[in-house]
């Protein structure tokens, strides 16, 4: 990083992870309509004003943007001094993103921040000319890419070490994910090229990898099995994504959404690829409890395929009413769990050390970060 003025490119998706509460897979295209129509509310712009709060004094930073919602307004609503290079039209598209880090780029910006999901980032590998590193808030429902941060405050960590000059650099992939067969429930994915980020293993998610089945079927059936000898009548369930949830629900005679998050009361599907408000009401007044598992290589229980299962979600059902389950070499491959669950708060009374079930009556304690 040069020791003269630094300067940083900011991107904003503002409808970015808006599906994730209403039990879509995505808001490209005509999902995005689909979600305002469930009700779903912006909060992509929450978690970048979160990740450049947590990013210490900024006023030194020479800041281009993109205008209105996709980058002013926050900036200018949080004092933060700033030149709009690309003015979007009003119904803005991925391209615009592209546009505006290509004049990021030009300009000789030392830093890229965006907020969004694989859409977003692949938005910004089309545009970067260069090496210029970046960092991802992290604010999609898609998030396999290794290019974003756990979550937003671990973003303004990175941004505050890039400044102080203490941070090395590497490249991540950017992963290609098919949304139409992601709705389907099918994950179809691949690596589509790299972005250069800041290199903090304890404070950037590895990329999803190979996206394919997964060798531990016997491991995912005995983690099922024991779980279906737990299971409590009169309990509403609910069940999130993941293939050991799967195994789970096939041991209790029922079909599950793969990717999504289904609701099961004594052996029965009542809500299958529920959103937000369909969890709440069917678990308001009901002991309930939520079975997860931890997704593919990242470890997050929470906010990361899930949305559906919020905050409120969670707080009603209590950390006693968490269930998570996992194969062993999932562990072996994991060095910690984490949460994204949009609110801080409640991610810093889930962290510590939990109990995941293996096996049949084997658990492993795994610290939640």
């Amino acid at each position: 990083m040069p020791s003269s003025s630094v300067k940083f490119g900011f991107v904003l998706n503002p409808f970015a992870g808006m599906g994730g509460s209403v039990g879509l897979k995505g808001t490209d295209g005509p999902a995005l309509d689909e979600a305002i129509a469930r009700g779903a509310k912006p909060k992509a712009m929450e978690r970048a004003k979160l990740a450049l709060g947590s990013a210490g004094d900024l006023r030194a930073i020479e800041f281009y943007t993109i205008g209105g919602p996709m980058g002013s307004d926050l900036l200018t609503e949080m004092d933060i001094e700033h030149e709009v290079v690309y003015a979007p039209p009003e119904h803005s598209e991925g391209k615009d993103t592209t546009e505006a880090v290509r004049l990021f780029c030009a300009i000789g910006c030392d830093l890229v921040i965006f907020c969004g999901g694989d859409g977003t980032a692949r938005d910004v590998m089309e545009g970067m000319d260069g090496d210029v590193p970046c960092i991802g808030v992290p604010s999609g429902v898609k998030m396999h890419s290794g290019v974003f941060a756990n979550s937003p405050r671990d973003a303004g960590t990175l941004i505050r070490e890039f400044i102080r000059g203490s941070i090395s650099l590497r490249r991540a992939e950017v992963m290609d994910i098919d949304e139409d067969m992601f709705r389907e429930g099918l994950l179809s994915a691949r690596p589509i090229g790299y972005l250069t980020v800041l290199d903090d293993s304890a404070l950037i998610q590895p990329s999803k990898g190979s996206l394919n089945a997964s060798n531990d079927e016997e491991e995912k059936e005995e983690v099922g099995a024991y779980l279906a000898t737990i299971v409590e009548v009169g309990t509403t369930y609910i069940l999130g994504p993941g293939t050991t949830v799967e195994a789970f629900a096939a041991e209790m005679g029922v079909e599950k959404t793969l990717l999504g998050v289904d609701v099961m009361r004594d052996g029965v599907i009542v809500v299958k690829d529920a959103g937000e408000k369909e969890l709440l009401s069917e678990t308001g007044g009901r002991n309930f409890k939520i079975v997860v598992t931890p997704i593919g290589a990242q470890g997050f229980v929470f906010g990361r395929g899930n949305q559906q299962i919020s905050p409120a979600v969670i707080r009603s059902a209590g950390k006693g009413g968490i269930i998570i389950i996992a194969t062993p070499g999932k562990l072996r491959r994991l060095k910690r769990l984490k949460a994204d669950t949009g609110d801080e708060s409640l991610d810093d009374e889930l962290a510590g050390h939990w109990k995941v079930i293996i096996g049949f009556g084997r658990e492993r304690m795994m610290r939640l970060e």
